[in-house]
C-alpha cells in the first residue's frame, strides 16, 4: 500500500493527509510512531495486513473520557479532533513547523512508541472475536508504559533504555518497589492539578447472561476493598464502577488472579466455570484502554506545551 505508515506486519492509513495544514508527522510515510499511537487511540487510522486486508477500522475516540464510539453514518469533524488532541486553536504555519520539529526529536524514543502501537494494535484487532487475548496486549501496554512514560513525561533522560534502575529510588522513595508502583506514584502526579479525571468514574456495563456468576467471581477474585478502607470499586446492577484512580490496580488484579492462577497459595482466582470469561473481558477492555488513552493524551500535551 502507497503512502502509509508501516511497522511490522501491519500498515497504517491515516485521516490526516486530508488536511494540509496538518504536521507531516502525522501522515503516511513521514509519520512518526508517537503520532501513530495518538491517531490509533483518536480513531482516526485504519489497519491493514500485509496483503492489504484491513483488520481494523477505527471508529473510536479513546482519548476522550468517556470514549465516544462513531458509526460510519456520524458526521465526524476530524480537523477539530486533531486541534483539541494537540491542544491549538489553529494549525498556522509557525505551529505546524514547530510541532513537526518537536516530533521528529522525539523520534530518539521511537522503540517504546512503536512497541506500545504494535500492542495497542493487536489489542483493538482481537477485541471483538478473542478479548481475552486482547487483554494480554492490554497489560503489556501498560508494562511499557510503566516506566518509560514518567521518563517521556519529565524528558529527564535522552536514551530510556536502563533508566528504571537508577531514577527508581528518586521516584518512588525505595529500592523494593516495582515499575508498576513506579507508575502508579507517576500518576499521582501527572494529574494533581487535574482531579476531574483522576476521580474520574469509569462506568462499565458487563454484558453477559450470566451476570450473577461473573459478579460473584470478580468480588471473589478482586479486593473490593483496598488500603484505608478505600472501596476499590463498585457493583450496581450490571454497572461496574472504577475510579480512575483505581484502574491500574484492577488491571494488575485481574492479570494476576487468571492469568497466574496461583491455585496452591489459597487466594481466589478467576475460574469461569460458569460464565464465558470473554463477555467479561469483552465489557472492560475498552475502559482499559481508554484509561491508557488518557494518559498517554496528557502527557502528550504536556510534551508539547514545553517545546
Amino acid at each position: 500500500m502507497n503512502n502509509c505508515f508501516q511497522l511490522g506486519l501491519y500498515q497504517y492509513k491515516d485521516k490526516a493527509s486530508k488536511y494540509a495544514s496538518l504536521p507531516d508527522a502525522l501522515k503516511g510515510e513521514n509519520m512518526v510512531a508517537s503520532c501513530a499511537v495518538l491517531q490509533l487511540l483518536m480513531g482516526k487510522l485504519s489497519v491493514y495486513d500485509e496483503d492489504d486486508k484491513i483488520v481494523y477500522r477505527s471508529r473510536t475516540n479513546y482519548i476522550e473520557l468517556p470514549f465516544k464510539k462513531y458509526t460510519s453514518s456520524d458526521n465526524v469533524n476530524d480537523f477539530a479532533d486533531y486541534k483539541i488532541a494537540f491542544g491549538v486553536d489553529e494549525f498556522d504555519e509557525s505551529t505546524t513547523e514547530k510541532i513537526n520539529g518537536f516530533l521528529r526529536a522525539e523520534q530518539r524514543n521511537s522503540f517504546i512508541y512503536e512497541h506500545v502501537l504494535h500492542e495497542l494494535t493487536l489489542a483493538l484487532c482481537l477485541q471483538n472475536n478473542k478479548p481475552t487475548e486482547a487483554f494480554v496486549h492490554i497489560y503489556r501496554t501498560l508494562e511499557f508504559m510503566s516506566y518509560t512514560f514518567p521518563l517521556i513525561y519529565t524528558a529527564k533522560a535522552k536514551d530510556f533504555r536502563g533508566s528504571f534502575n537508577s531514577l527508581k529510588e528518586y521516584f518512588t522513595g525505595g529500592t523494593g518497589e516495582g515499575e508498576l508502583k513506579f507508575f502508579d506514584k507517576f500518576l499521582n502526579t501527572l494529574f494533581q492539578d487535574d482531579e476531574e479525571i483522576y476521580n474520574f468514574m469509569f462506568e462499565i456495563l458487563l454484558d453477559t447472561d450470566k451476570l450473577d456468576a461473573v459478579v460473584v467471581d470478580f468480588k471473589l477474585s478482586v479486593k473490593e476493598i483496598g488500603k484505608k478502607n478505600i472501596p476499590n470499586y463498585y457493583i450496581d446492577n450490571n454497572a461496574l464502577k472504577i475510579e480512575f484512580r483505581k484502574m491500574q490496580g484492577i488491571i494488575i488484579e485481574i492479570r494476576n488472579k487468571y492469568f497466574h492462577m496461583l491455585a496452591g497459595s489459597g487466594a481466589a482466582n478467576f475460574y469461569g466455570l460458569d460464565y464465558d470469561v470473554n463477555d467479561l473481558f469483552r465489557s472492560i477492555n475498552p475502559f482499559f484502554i481508554n484509561w491508557i488513552a488518557s494518559i498517554y493524551s496528557k502527557i502528550f500535551q504536556y510534551r508539547l506545551e514545553t517545546m
